[in-house]
């Protein structure tokens, strides 16, 4: 039996409704990159850049706000989600589909400024004392790679902002954090960010965020995803969002 032209283009465009309807964006709390605003939407220049790619990708999305190890394990394990913004290491290199790099952060462990008992020069040095990390993140396998063992010197949180209070309550001595975010989680927390320092730079570990999809994705909507990041790269969309953001 012959399909008629239009009932042919109708099962098509129901095809693709379909595909656009199953597409789910997972991230993290970590302003300005992402994060939810009084009436409940989710804001960042990541998230712009995410919208305009799904936008030029003809693709429609929901947005989840999560806790970071509750969006990892979603990302994992559910196709056609994507997840933002996540380090790219060899550890996780298998696990996902990576549509393109969004942004950097420069790593860092943080102290209080009053803290003149201790002494970070080097990274050997951060077993002599207690360091807060967020649990789920590339920095808690990194510390954990150098020896860092759980609730002996790593001491692991859910929410940035309770790893920040850790931190002012003396329960740890220093923080894993980065120089994008730590300004913003401080505020949020209600925390004032002039009474921290950086005591080591950790510029020399893995720093590029992406886009990332579950591997088990529709093929098609991978490569629409993938085609319209290269777009928006080349005609300078990135370069806009990020100069808009920086204001």
């Amino acid at each position: 039996m012959l399909i008629k032209p239009l009932a042919l283009f109708l099962i098509i465009t129901s095809s693709a409704i379909c595909l656009a309807s199953e597409i789910t964006v997972v991230t993290e709390d970590a302003p300005p990159m992402q994060f939810s605003q009084i009436d409940g939407s989710i804001a960042g220049f990541n998230i712009d850049i995410v919208k305009e790619i799904i936008k030029e990708a003809k693709l429609e999305a929901t947005y989840k706000l999560l806790p970071w190890p509750r969006a990892f394990q979603q990302a994992l394990n559910n196709k056609n989600t994507l997840i933002l913004s996540m380090i790219r290491n060899p550890q996780r290199e298998n696990q996902f589909i990576w549509i393109t790099k969004l942004n950097q952060i420069n790593s860092n462990i943080t102290i209080l400024k009053d803290r003149t008992d201790i002494k970070i020069t080097s990274i050997s040095d951060l077993k002599d004392y207690k360091i807060g990390v967020s649990r789920g993140d590339f920095g808690e396998n990194y510390l954990k790679s150098l020896g860092l063992e759980t609730n002996k010197n790593l001491y692991l949180t859910i929410k940035h902002s309770n790893m920040w209070r850790m931190l002012f309550s003396k329960r740890v001595d220093a923080v894993f954090s980065n120089d994008t975010t730590s300004y913003h989680e401080l505020v949020a927390a209600k925390l004032p960010p002039e009474k921290v320092v950086s005591a080591l730079n950790l510029d020399f570990i893995f720093k590029d965020l992406y886009l990332a999809v579950n591997k088990n994705t529709d093929a098609t909507i991978v490569k629409a995803l993938i085609l319209a990041s290269d777009k928006l790269k080349n005609n300078g969309e990135y370069e806009k969002i990020r100069t808009k953001w920086k204001r």
